[in-house]
């Protein structure tokens, strides 16, 4: 009986996890959590645990901090605080810290930064699409039917969801417990996260790709040829193109380049 409570023990150790919390560390205007079938307020200083929904108002947002990273949610945006869990390494695994929002409209951005002696896993799932990286930049737009990702730093790996992907990723929020997967040293998708699909493509700094519903992937190479406009330094695809000014500049939301190194933003337009 004693061996039996010691393995059990052991067990409990080699694969446990913590859960994480978000910090407001600042809002503007409107800018609240859903409370059962109400809107509570948020106010710095406000802690927000796994599965919580936030939503801004018009010319409003609100600043999270999770561990070392920070989110800032542009106005009329709604996200999922999906995954919120440090995981802790088992057979020599690093541990890893990781972080899932599901965007469902509106628009994100977030400077994604590790811990010392832990892996951060950082992925931003949409309708359409979901990218995941480990602290680099990238920009990532959505429209219903469409997504367009431009990498500024770093690589990304970004794939089209499928019902196996979303499954992937839907049993690592239900299941916080799960053990972090041993780093990758490479530069495949799998390398980058843990939940890339066989289907996944690596966007490099500089590069943009797409998915849409109708015709699926867009490598870097084809959204270049198929239409890539210039913008300042950089370029976007053609449909990115037509997006108008920044949400975070006070203006109809859009996607902009990263300025801060581990920087990223995503945005989803409902037309």
């Amino acid at each position: 009986m004693k061996k039996l409570i010691l393995s059990f023990v052991f067990g409990l150790l080699a694969f446990s996890s913590f859960a994480m919390q978000a910090t407001v560390v600042s809002t503007k205007g409107k800018a609240e959590v859903q409370n059962g079938s109400s809107w509570v307020a948020l106010k710095n200083g406000d802690t927000l645990d796994q599965g919580s929904v936030i939503q801004t108002g018009f010319k409003s947002e609100v600043v999270l901090k999770i561990k070392e990273s920070t989110v800032t949610v542009a106005p009329l945006s709604r996200i999922t605080l999906q995954t919120l869990a440090e995981r802790e390494g088992v057979a020599g695994a690093q541990p890893k810290d990781e972080t899932s929002i599901y965007l469902d409209t509106g628009s994100l951005k977030s400077n994604v930064q590790k811990s010392a002696d832990r892996r951060v896993g950082f992925t931003v799932r949409s309708p359409v699409a979901t990218a995941s990286v480990r602290g680099t930049e990238f920009d990532y737009a959505t429209r219903y039917k469409s997504v367009a990702l431009k990498t500024t730093g770093g690589k990304v790996a970004f794939w089209k969801n499928t019902k196996q992907s979303e499954a992937a990723l839907d049993n690592a929020a239900a299941n916080p417990d799960l053990p972090a997967e041993e780093a990758g040293v490479g530069n495949e998708p799998g390398d980058i996260s843990d939940y890339a699909p066989p289907t996944a493509i690596v966007v490099s700094r500089g590069e943009d790709a797409g998915a849409s519903v109708g015709s699926g992937m867009k490598s870097p190479a084809q959204v270049a040829h198929s239409g890539a406009v210039s913008l300042g330094a950089g370029t976007k695809s053609a449909a990115t193109a037509e997006r108008p000014a920044s949400a975070f500049g006070g203006g109809e939301p859009s996607t902009k380049s990263a300025a801060t190194t581990g920087s990223l933003e995503i945005e989803v337009v409902y037309e």
